[in-house]
């Protein structure tokens, strides 16, 4: 064991209790208007007469007596008074008061009892008596030599100081060194608060230090340092960490954790500070997962830096991380993003995010808002034909939009969502990342990944500095591989020979530069349909051709038709009884031609598009307005 363990000058543990003294049955005491508020720093014991309502009358005298030996310890309004011996101590006071007009006095006795405990790495008695642990396995090893499961089993045992990690593990003081600091109170009381003095301890090749004062004020970092004073504004019990690394050197980290009260007053009547919340590596937003929405929060945590983690790994255990100097919106620190534990916020720290992977559930985070930009799949073709007589593979390309002209989006930092894709789609489906919309490669984080269980592939993407993007596009390009023998068979299962391919979009999750909730619309805009060849028409048919297709279908009001190649004369659209119910004639120098469908009921109708080249069908579908 270190010899500096054996010597914690730890006030806290100098600090006694106190318990309010009951005055005899038999007696009779007078209320003059005043209580005591009795307290110690160390052995220096501190007191004051406390008016209790506004309209008291004034101290005349008042005499501090050590009840137990009848002496007197001092005479005036305060007490700050040196015991020099620990024990119990039960404190007599007798005062006098008297109106300004001098016509009434009054005078009283009060007694306060005081324990003050000597200073020790085990306390004599816990300070949260049947303190409830979680079982999570993040080793701690106390000043006492032993190792427990983590900070909060320390605590239970009244072990006052620890250090991160097992005790067999520590790091070599020949090699990194280790931390320790001492803790002083200097001076204070209940009502003014109080200012302790932190005096670093650490030894060895240690490059930067953080000290937590426990109070969630300011952490203060430095490269050396020999004390710091700080002001508790209210007094309790804290748990200040020290921890110190040494940038040069990978793995070499400690951190150490000291429990201390400001006074007695506030180790009798205060309780224990929360126990750590734990980092699960890849887990960048504390949820209990890793998955994509983690990349929004480690792209929002982009290049910050902060304590490396003691013991680090990737495995998906609790580990225990000192708190950083910065907290996302939600009040989340960000060692959580620092998944490989290096103490740096950066691409490294995707890694741990597919090792232990988890699918998002699909549910919206935040309820759709018809008036938000809409994310969207937009394929490259409307219709895919499958040739029974040909085993080529199937290439099926989606494009994942966000956005239109009419309603762009302003200020997205991320988003990340699920893709549901059907059953004949293979396995790990290739994602290209497109700067159209987010920008160069180099600005940003994405990170793709195929659930082929759920038929499910989720993507995500971040920035990872400035104010985020504005407009509409492509954001990327979702490149798949259909399994032919699946197709076949499901396609001649069904009555029309033709399957719908749509992607919906699920499990929507945006937020802006400041880590804000941004709201987007996840809706289904186009189709792709799937069907067998038909010889008769297929040199006709300019859909399948790839000439022609019709964006948004799923339509409401309007679709349009775009055309590669030909010149398209004339638009039909056919009923579900084979009657034209709207016809239009377009210009045929026009690559894109917009159709006003607003006036027809939602059902499917076949779209007829006459040009020079050819003659094609395609079904539509026209949704809820």
């Amino acid at each position: 064991m270190r010899k500096s363990l054996l010597f914690p000058l730890l006030f806290a543990l100098c600090l006694g209790s106190i318990r309010l003294s009951a005055q005899p049955e038999n007696d009779v005491v007078l209320d003059c208007g005043y209580r005591v508020e009795l307290t110690a720093i160390g052995t220096q014991m501190i007191g004051s007469l406390q008016p209790t309502s506004l309209l008291t009358p004034s101290i005349v005298t008042v005499q501090w007596y050590n009840a137990q030996t009848g002496e007197l310890l001092q005479s005036g309004a305060n007490l700050n008074y040196d015991v020099t011996n620990y024990g119990d101590y039960d404190i007599k006071v007798l005062y006098q008061t008297q109106t300004l007009n001098g016509m009434f006095s009054c005078a009283s006795e009060l007694h306060e009892s005081l324990a003050l405990v000597a200073p020790a790495c085990v306390q004599p008695f816990p300070l949260t008596p049947n303190l409830a642990c979680g079982q999570e396995f993040a080793p701690v090893c106390g000043c006492n030599g032993i190792t427990y499961n983590n900070e909060c089993e320390a605590k239970q045992a009244g072990v006052s100081v620890w250090w991160a990690g097992d005790c067999a593990t520590q790091p070599s003081s020949a090699v990194c060194g280790t931390t320790d600091f001492d803790i002083e109170v200097v001076t204070g009381s209940p009502s003014a608060g109080y200012l302790v003095r932190f005096t670093n301890g650490a030894s060895g090749t240690f490059s930067n230090v953080q000290l937590d004062f426990g109070d969630d004020t300011q952490i203060y970092q430095s490269t050396q340092w020999s004390t710091k004073e700080h002001h508790y504004p209210v007094g309790g019990i804290f748990n200040a960490t020290l921890t110190a690394w040494n940038i040069y050197q990978p793995g070499c980290v400690s951190s150490v954790s000291k429990t201390f009260a400001t006074d007695a007053l506030s180790l009798a009547n205060d309780h224990l500070p929360n126990n750590s919340d734990y980092v699960m590596p890849g887990d960048g937003n504390n949820d209990g997962k890793a998955n994509v929405y983690d990349l929004l929060h480690i792209g929002k945590g982009y290049a910050s830096a902060g304590a490396p983690r003691p013991e680090a790994s990737i495995e998906w255990l609790p580990q225990y991380a000192a708190q950083w100097p910065l907290c996302s919106s939600t009040g989340m620190n960000y060692k959580h993003m620092d998944s490989n534990g290096d103490g740096l916020i950066n691409e490294f720290d995707i890694s741990p995010i597919e090792l232990h992977y988890q699918p998002i559930d699909g549910i919206d985070p935040v309820p759709p808002t018809q008036d938000a930009p809409q994310v969207y799949v937009k394929f490259e073709k409307d219709t895919i034909v499958v040739d029974p007589s040909a085993l080529a593979p199937i290439e099926i390309t989606a494009d994942i939009h966000i956005g239109s002209p009419n309603n762009p989006v302003f200020g997205l930092y991320g988003m990340a969502c699920a893709l549901r894709y059907p059953e004949f789609v293979e396995h790990n489906p290739t994602l290209l990342y497109d700067p159209t919309f987010f920008g160069s490669p180099n600005y940003v984080l994405s990170l793709g990944h195929d659930i082929h269980t759920q038929q499910q592939f989720d993507f995500g993407i971040a920035h990872k500095s400035g104010a985020g993007a504005s407009g509409y596009g492509r954001v990327a390009q979702l490149n798949m591989r259909a399994d032919y023998i699946i197709i076949i068979d499901i396609i001649d299962r069904a009555e029309s020979k033709i399957v719908p391919f749509v992607m919906p979009v699920e499990g929507l999750r945006a937020i802006d530069a400041f880590g804000n909730i941004k709201l987007l619309t996840p809706t289904v805009n186009d189709t792709l349909w799937i069907k067998l060849l038909d010889s008769a028409s297929a040199t006709q048919d300019i859909f399948e051709q790839g000439k022609v297709r019709i964006f948004p279908n799923p339509a409401n009001n309007w679709f349009q038709i775009e055309s590669k190649d030909i010149d398209i004369e004339q638009v039909e659209i056919i009923g579900a009884l084979g009657q034209i119910v709207h016809k239009q004639m377009v210009n045929s120098d026009a690559s894109t031609q917009t159709v006003d469908v607003s006036k027809l009921p939602n059902g499917i109708y076949t779209v007829r598009v006459i040009s020079a080249q050819g003659i094609g069908t395609q079904q539509l579908m026209l949704g809820e307005r």
